[in-house]
């Protein structure tokens, strides 16, 4: 065999070797990006609230639990509880590991289902780049560890996306796609409502008429009734005077509770703000779109579908009033998806561009392995916070047993005690016969130690929370 015929060989073994570790490389940085001290953190965000809603149902036999300590909450249907409550019987109990769980488990899905939506349009190699800079993304680090909704309707959707796309590929969209497509919208109808289906709905929509694909009009209308049906059903079970209001807030068509319907320095905030959730990948995605606009004659699917369902309801967010960044996290998996084909097509022309994508991403990767390995190994305190208070309350509690009043949704500790906490208003706890404890911010216990003098003196929380927390004992009339 000549030297040039041996570097071939081996070149083509090394390709196929990188090929078959690509997808057991994600899925390794993928378990040391997340899984370190997963537990040491105590619950943050909206965490808390999620935790004490699966908390009711496993207690209660409440599979459509629609109140979290006492408090409506329609506006989370019960997908994510449901998800939390199958976690805590592996993990032994609601605890940090099962609320975030699902999140982490989302999250490997949707790196999967990219990487190989990419693999069979240009190979092994894309799709690997296409799901690192996935996982190493902005609004993906942010949200990889938190145990929220935003990740699983973000994989559904991709999910919804890819079985779609399998029948583009093929030249039609048979009609079981259509249906599996609807059930996979149902299910994310089942975590937040209708209003996230519209990415698939709209990208799959707005692909079929560009492309004059009228014989999809029907299959794409019967998917919309699935997610349709799911909410009115929803809705029809959980119905009470106040929740159309209450729903028309979620859908920020109707202010309330003084919810800023947003002026255009908030519409360019959120802007930038997705902009910057979507690098790396899109500082690849970017050019092959560019590149596709140019020439649209000559465009292929899978850039424009990726594009279409990227960019068509995010647009809308942009204008749409009170928006969120993770509004726009369905998104992402098209854009990396995109930056995967940018890969192939732009790393000999664009290699600028390429350093700049995989130095973004390995600075994203390194912050975050120092976070969860380094700092919170070191010094877990301003990590436990919620936790320590909890502890520091149950203790008191122990003491002197009452039941707890909580005068501001301080979820995250409260998740901590169990059951017997009630929310209720801050003008409406005074008027409790007593014996209570109140939890609410220093200034909400302060101003009602003045106005009722059955209130005792707080007792001291051993830690800062943020906001600060109080806690002070309500006697009995």
């Amino acid at each position: 065999m000549t030297l040039r015929g041996m570097t071939a060989a081996w070149s083509a073994r090394a390709t196929d070797l990188a090929g078959r570790l690509s997808l057991p490389v994600v899925v390794l940085l993928w378990a040391a990006l997340s899984l370190p001290n997963l537990g040491l953190r105590a619950f943050y965000f909206e965490e808390g609230r999620n935790a004490m809603h699966a908390m009711s149902l496993l207690e209660g036999g409440r599979w459509f639990a629609d109140s979290v300590a006492g408090e409506r909450f329609v506006v989370r249907l019960p997908l994510q509880t449901w998800g939390v409550a199958g976690f805590a019987a592996i993990v032994g109990g609601v605890n940090e590991w099962a609320v975030r769980l699902p999140a982490l488990a989302a999250v490997l899905a949707t790196l999967i289902v990219v990487y190989r939506v990419v693999r069979d349009a240009v190979g092994t190699v894309p799709a690997a780049f296409a799901a690192l800079s996935l996982l190493t993304s902005v609004g993906i680090i942010q949200r990889l560890r938190l145990g929220e909704p935003d990740t699983p309707i973000m994989a559904l959707s991709f999910v919804a996306f890819a079985v779609w796309f399998g029948g583009i590929r093929r030249g039609r969209v048979a009609p079981w796609r259509w249906l599996l497509c609807g059930l996979i919208m149902a299910a994310v109808c089942g975590y937040k409502g209708p209003q996230p289906c519209a990415y698939f709905l709209a990208g799959a929509g707005m692909f079929a008429l560009i492309r004059r694909r009228r014989a999809d009009l029907p299959g794409l209308a019967t998917a919309a009734l699935f997610p349709v049906a799911a909410f009115a059903a929803w809705f029809a079970v959980t119905r009470e005077a106040d929740d159309l209001a209450l729903w028309l807030a979620e859908f920020r068509l109707r202010q309330v509770s003084g919810l800023p319907q947003g002026g255009v320095a908030d519409h360019a905030r959120f802007a930038a703000q997705v902009l910057i959730e979507w690098l790396p990948p899109l500082l690849l995605a970017a050019p092959l779109w560019w590149r596709m606009l140019r020439s649209p004659e000559r465009a292929q699917d899978l850039p424009l579908a990726l594009l279409l369902y990227a960019a068509t309801v995010t647009l809308v967010l942009v204008a749409w009033p009170g928006a969120r960044a993770r509004y726009a996290l369905p998104a992402l998996p098209a854009v990396a998806a995109a930056a995967g084909l940018g890969f192939h097509a732009l790393r000999d022309v664009q290699p600028r561009l390429l350093a700049a994508a995989v130095t973004i991403g390995a600075g994203v990767a390194a912050y975050q392995l120092v976070l969860v390995v380094g700092v919170m190994t070191l010094m877990p305190d301003p990590f436990t916070r919620n936790r320590d208070a909890a502890r520091a309350i149950a203790g008191a509690l122990a003491e002197r047993p009452a039941p707890v009043l909580m005068v501001f949704p301080a979820h995250n500790v409260a998740a901590y005690l169990g059951a017997g906490v009630e929310a209720v208003p801050q003008a409406s706890a005074s008027t409790r016969p007593g014996p209570a404890w109140l939890l609410g911010v220093d200034a909400q216990i302060a101003a009602l130690r003045r106005a009722d003098p059955r209130i005792e003196p707080a007792v001291p929380l051993p830690v800062a929370t943020s906001p600060p927390l109080a806690l002070a004992r309500l006697a009995p009339r």
